[in-house]
């Protein structure tokens, strides 16, 4: 799915990514001009041989301003574009999802699990991908080359010691995980008890469960905390360790530089250009090991997101014999059904003819709601045949079958307009006078 959002948006990846090269190059080459006036300065030059570098110095500043002011648009753009893509493919996998599929997941989870993967699919793609190939490999690369320029063994020294400081980060990462892996397992668990509390307000204060219902979003709280706490120390373990690192390098390249100041081997401008590089090179490394557990960790939360779009689909939506035009008849063959072990049905019979109106009427649980949708079409008889106008619904492309038939899962207590959608369905099942009864 994260392929199609980037073969969707590629040429607004491509721009991202040049104005992120261009505006490093001038920002670096920045540094050595302010190196070659502060030279010339301390070396005597006059003053009017130096005003062409401070000229061109400040063209590269106010080039980077306008191009940094330029770069916002297409990051918001494709920040924004990615999460309401994959929030966009989310609902057309429901369109398409098998129905059991659906009820087994939940509403309160699959919010949930969208929720996260959208985000989690947004940091992978946005904040770790595109932020590296943007700002972190050319500040990087352009960062470590004009250091090379300086003095090569200052810049293998600082490679050698990522690479390093990286290996330490993959050994940690293996903790990560499977306290991001309970994290996950927990918001999920909390959120689809939770919703039942807020959308069962009669059934949870009848039954008193609101006590019970509390107490355990209570726990699950605590070990959401607990372990949000755990996740938060480990992960910024790594950008303390890499700035220790830089603290080392820095010292080391102090201690280099004013040894060869003293002894005429470097001037004073070359050795600010250093620091300044270095100063430059650490935050997008530091940066790009933070963002590496990240997206480690994105990567946990972004499968839960795969598997809800790779659940299992109806595939009578689309297959089957197309209706064409429907007369009502319906009639249930002995038809049974069971949700798991629970027989709810067990081989029912009886027909309603074209044209009549039918009342289910029984007890909580008793298989009406089940009956409708085994004649929607959304759950799946498990014997028996279930004929509409002599022919089994699984025979039915149900996409046809839905240009025919309506439903509506509770009345609407309110003022509803003529023109309205509602109102069209009413008049397609033949309840407009019942509604003007009901919104009176």
């Amino acid at each position: 799915m994260l392929r199609k959002c980037l073969v969707h948006l590629k040429g607004w990846i491509a721009l991202y990514i040049l104005l992120g090269f261009v505006i490093q190059f001038l920002s670096s080459l920045g540094i050595v001009v302010f190196q070659k006036i502060l030279d010339q300065a301390v070396d005597g030059t006059g003053f009017s041989e130096i005003t062409h570098w401070i000229v061109i110095y400040g063209v590269l500043l106010g080039a980077n301003v306008l191009l940094n002011y330029a770069d916002e648009y297409p990051g918001a753009h494709l920040s924004n574009s990615i999460t309401e893509r994959l929030k966009i493919m989310a609902l057309s996998k429901i369109s398409r999802m098998d129905y059991t599929a659906y009820q087994n997941m939940g509403t309160g989870q699959m919010i949930k699990v969208i929720e996260n993967g959208a985000a989690a699919g947004n940091s992978i793609l946005f904040t770790f991908i595109l932020g590296t190939l943007h700002e972190l490999l050319p500040t990087i690369l352009f960062s470590l080359f004009f250091i090379s320029y300086y003095d090569l063994r200052i810049m293998l020294v600082i490679a050698g010691g990522y690479v390093v400081i990286f290996v330490i980060t993959n050994v940690l990462l293996k903790y990560l995980y499977r306290i991001k892996a309970a994290v996950l397992k927990e918001q999920e668990s909390m959120s689809r008890y939770s919703i039942r509390g807020f959308m069962e307000l009669v059934v949870f204060r009848t039954n008193k469960k609101y006590a019970q219902e509390i107490s355990r979003l209570n726990e699950t709280a605590r070990q959401i905390i607990h372990k949000s706490a755990q996740l938060q120390m480990i992960h910024e373990s790594f950008f303390a360790l890499f700035e220790m690192f830089i603290t080392v390098i820095k010292v080391i390249v102090l201690l280099y530089g004013v040894k060869n100041v003293v002894s005429g081997q470097a001037s004073v401008g070359v050795m600010v250009a250093l620091f300044m590089f270095i100063e430059k090179i650490y935050t997008p490394i530091a940066i790009f090991n933070v963002l590496f557990v990240g997206y480690k960790l994105n990567r946990v939360t972004y499968q839960r997101f795969e598997e809800f779009l790779n659940a299992r689909e109806d595939a009578n939506l689309e297959k089957g014999k197309a209706v064409a035009r429907l007369q009502g008849d319906l009639e249930f063959r002995e038809v049974s059904f069971g949700y798991g072990e629970v027989q709810v049905l067990d081989r029912l019979s009886f027909s309603i003819a074209r044209g009549t109106s039918v009342a289910l009427v029984g007890l909580s649980g008793s298989g009406k709601s089940t009956v409708i949708k085994l004649i929607t079409g959304l759950l799946k008889k498990s014997g028996g045949k279930l004929l509409v106008d002599g022919t089994d619904i699984d025979e039915l492309s149900l996409n046809s079958y839905y240009d025919h038939i309506s439903y509506l899962s509770r009345i609407v207590r309110y003022s509803i307009p003529r023109s309205g959608k509602i109102w069209c369905l009413t008049r397609r099942c033949r309840m407009t006078s019942c509604m003007r009864f009901w919104t009176r």
